[in-house]
């Protein structure tokens, strides 16, 4: 990211500090910061936050340009870049890089790249680096976006879409080709412009869906670090495919009803919401919450799905508004969670914009208090989520998190997530490594991560001297006490903060997630060994997860590839990820022990605040890694000279990322941020009453056809009117134009309105054109009760044959359908019976 700051307006004066605040995507490393000054740049180093800021005052007031970039303590996705003795005439261009783990998308299968453009209003204190005002620029006559994708050997760009904005996209080709070169399947570029004026595109988030054939293959990559001696970190990535039968858990909807929901966000919400009621299964208890300023529940403790209370549920979902205020997030949340039934497992669906500033009180409860029975899965909505607090929740709750902008099908997204709830909960997930090499007897070398984890005393466990004491008299007639003053020496309180905390030594596997994160189909999962310089004889083979699950055990062997360059990109991944850890209350400080018992959280917990932040900067200026606890500094030195690389114009802005690994690593934007000569403060935000956005229901009603918004070399964008019909599908299923005009998916939607709560569908005079066969195809069976089962299994028959690039939406209503036909005596399996039957009739319908 470059962010070029101009303080050569012709009234400007000398500035002597000026900050720039702007938002990452929640989890990123920031790895590198350089200021480019005139003809000097000032490289900068991850320095422990105290000490960085010692640095940059000092420098400012000896007259020298600094620069400092932080993270905002109230957030981690906001960081704050501060600039010391910025002189008249001066041109700043300031360097920040940063890497970061690509999300997978649910909607698609594919992976997405969010990049934030705006710190929105949130609930809650504004952090004190924000200043009393905050400017946004309007001028400027447009926006360029350039996003190259570039995926490993043996891999293709399937297709790139953005649900945020509008998108050409080239397959086969990125924007910078060379002289000759020829098209390749892995490659692909999209970009952006807007025109002049358009600062509301500026105001949401850009995002960019890249599909990919093969997407989510298990890998594990060893990378070598090019200057610690003997230093390598292992990343796992998979999205896991696996199938367990559901489970019957509670399920607790905790939806955001706040003033920020208004519009468009609270039709998504009330669409994700129908949706997941629809898909519910029989024998689940659930409830809903609803909070803003306050919160309230739909009853008060979850009750069984049946057909009253999924009448109810829908009827209350249908009176939403944006009326509740502002957003106490945490408090509903600790509501849900002790409004629960103790003996069974508890579900919690998270629907929210996220825009609150406190959220570090939510995670670390979470992290305390889901236990194995407890799972919190978010769904962030809106153009501007806070991802910290959306991918926050989740992790700690052991669930997953997924976001849709407004105006973006959700369907497979809600479907997928609720598959996740209704997963079992599985035990006892670890990690372990085989190496190469065999030990004395021949057998293969294997080390569990939790062993790693003891006797980290520094020279082992001692027992610690009997000490003996003289003894003090309380009255001693040689002590002075009133001659002379006491002097208390004036010193450096930051000097050796640390010098008297316990000595621990470093894992010889610093696994992390410390605790292994669940896994769960269609969900990108990274988990991260630092492996230390001790192991360097060792070279690993491959890496194996295990689970226990109600139904036996899982398993998974993954062959490790060694890189051949040496890197730093992983190890940055690592040590970020271990950071967030820390950050958030956990990681794998929690579990050392001195010996094989006892922990130095539990020896230690007066110090052990003190311990945890250590920890922190230690990997942080050990890896150069910007956090919570440690900042990257740049100060000018005479003898350092460098060349200020051309910037590009004022007024357009340019973006481009170098590739999109399939390994789940993302290389991040380079980006141009117009800059201001305003020495309070300047940056891009989103006024709190900026106008209202058209919402998706001011489409429910248009007749009149949106065109067919075309991409370059066939990448089609679906028109709003279309990708918005999730919200707009009346309870009752009821459609406003003929059937024969009805999309697929609007077909489904439809067909899933008039499914009773058991699974059934009854005969409606709307079915046959729903599923275009004949009235009296449907009516064969003249008794009621196998009418019944006979237009169901035609239903069901109809969406697999029919319907099927729509199957993540109608999965889990089907799959509810075919238990209720299996309690009717219904045999899938065989060639002669109803099901068999009603198959040929749909299969020979036109």
């Amino acid at each position: 990211m470059t962010q070029v700051f101009s303080n050569a307006h012709h009234t400007a004066t000398d500035i002597a500090e000026c900050v720039y605040i702007f938002p990452v995507y929640a989890g990123v490393s920031v790895v590198g910061f350089e200021c480019h000054i005139n003809d000097r740049t000032l490289k900068g180093v991850v320095q422990e936050k105290r000490e960085a800021r010692k640095i940059f005052n000092t420098a400012v007031a000896q007259g020298q340009t600094a620069g400092l970039l932080e993270q905002v303590p109230e957030s981690s996705d906001v960081f704050a870049t501060r600039l010391g003795n910025v002189s008249k005439g001066s041109v700043v261009e300031v360097r920040i890089e940063y890497v970061g783990e690509l999300k997978h998308d649910a909607g698609v299968g594919g992976v997405r790249w969010t990049l934030p453009m705006v710190v929105a209003p949130r609930y809650g204190d504004m952090p004190r680096v924000f200043g009393e005002r905050a400017v946004m620029k309007q001028g400027g006559r447009g926006v360029e976006v350039v996003v190259d994708v570039e995926v490993e050997e043996g891999k293709w760009v399937v297709g790139v879409e953005s649900p945020s904005h509008l998108f050409g996209v080239s397959l086969g080709r990125v924007s910078a080709i060379g002289e000759g070169e020829e098209p390749c399947m892995r490659k692909a570029s999209a970009r952006l412009v807007t025109g002049e004026g358009s600062v509301a595109e500026l105001e949401k988030d850009v995002v960019l869906i890249v599909r990919m054939k093969d997407n989510g293959m298990p890998t594990a990559v060893l990378e070598t670090h090019p200057t610690i001696p003997n230093q390598r970190a292992l990343m796992v990535d998979l999205v896991p495919k696996f199938d367990l039968p559901q489970a019957k858990p509670e399920i607790i909807f905790v939806a955001d009803r706040s003033g920020s929901m208004r519009g468009s966000r609270m039709t998504s919400l009330v669409a994700a919401l129908r949706v997941f009621l629809k898909s519910l299964p029989v024998g689940v208890k659930f409830n809903i919450c609803s909070f803003g300023d306050r919160h309230s529940f739909l009853w008060k403790r979850s009750r069984m799905y049946d057909a009253e209370t999924l009448q109810e549920a829908m009827t209350h979902v249908t009176s939403f508004g944006a009326d509740f205020g502002g957003t106490k997030t945490y408090e509903a949340v600790v509501a849900a969670m002790d409004s629960r039934y103790g003996d069974i497992d508890t579900e919690i669906l998270l629907l929210t914009d996220g825009e609150i500033w406190d959220h570090e009180d939510l995670v670390k409860h979470l992290n305390v208090h889901c236990e194995k029975d407890i799972r919190v899965f978010a769904l962030g909505v809106g153009h501007n989520v806070s991802h910290a607090m959306i991918e926050g929740a989740a992790r700690a709750g052991k669930g997953f998190a997924q976001t849709v902008v407004e105006g973006e099908k959700m369907d497979k997204k809600v479907v997928r997530m609720l598959k996740g709830a209704l997963s079992p909960h599985i035990s006892d997930y670890r990690m372990e490594v085989n190496y190469e090499e065999t030990d004395d007897l021949g057998w293969q070398v294997v080390e569990k991560v939790p062993y790693s984890l003891e006797n980290l005393a520094v020279g082992g466990v001692k027992e610690e001297p009997v000490k003996e004491f003289r003894k003090i008299s309380l009255y001693d007639p040689s002590v002075k006490l009133d001659e002379g003053e006491a002097v208390i020496e004036e010193r450096d309180l930051d000097v050796d903060r640390y010098a008297t905390l316990p000595q621990i030594k470093l894992p010889k596997l610093l696994q992390t997630p410390h605790d292994m994160p669940p896994l769960y189909p269609h969900n990108r999962t990274n988990m991260y060994l630092l492996i230390s310089p001790e192991t360097v004889q060792k070279t690993p083979k491959s890496v194996v997860l295990k689970g226990i699950s109600p139904h036996g055990p899982l398993e998974l062997e993954i062959p490790v590839q060694i890189l051949e360059t040496r890197g730093t990109a992983i190890h940055q991944l690592a040590a970020k990820k271990a950071m967030q850890e820390l950050e958030e209350g956990c990681g794998w400080i929690y579990d050392a022990r001195p010996g094989t018992t006892a922990r130095f959280y539990d020896l230690h917990p007066s110090l052990f605040d003190e311990i945890i932040q250590r920890e922190a900067i230690r990997l942080g200026t050990t890896f150069q890694v910007a956090g919570k606890w440690c900042s990257f500094v740049a100060v000018s030195e005479e003898n350092e000279r460098g060349q200020i690389s051309e910037s590009q114009p004022a007024d357009t802005q340019t973006i481009t990322t170098a590739s999109l690994s399939d390994f789940g690593v993302e290389c991040m934007p380079e980006a141009y941020e117009e800059g201001s000569d305003d020495d309070v403060g300047f940056g891009l935000f989103e006024e709190p009453d900026s106008r209202e956005r058209p919402g998706l229901e001011a489409f429910q009603d248009s007749e009149a056809h949106q065109p067919e918004i075309q991409g370059l070399y066939g990448c089609v964008f679906r028109e709003l009117s279309a990708v918005s019909r999730a919200n707009d599908t009346p309870e009752d299923g009821h459609i406003k134009k003929a059937n024969l005009s009805l999309s697929d998916w609007e077909r489904v939607h439809a067909i899933i309105a008039r499914q009773t709560f058991e699974g059934s569908w009854e005969y409606d005079p709307k079915l046959p054109s729903l599923l275009n066969l004949d009235e009296s195809e449907l009516m064969m069976k003249e008794q009621e009760e196998k009418r019944l089962i006979w237009v169901t299994l035609l239903v069901v028959a109809f969406l697999e044959n029919k319907m099927a690039a729509e199957q993540e939406i109608w999965d889990l209503v089907v799959e509810k359908a075919k238990s209720w036909l299996a309690t009717c005596g219904i045999d899938f399996d065989s060639p002669w019976g109803l099901d068999a039957w009603a198959q040929d009739v749909v299969k020979s319908s036109e």
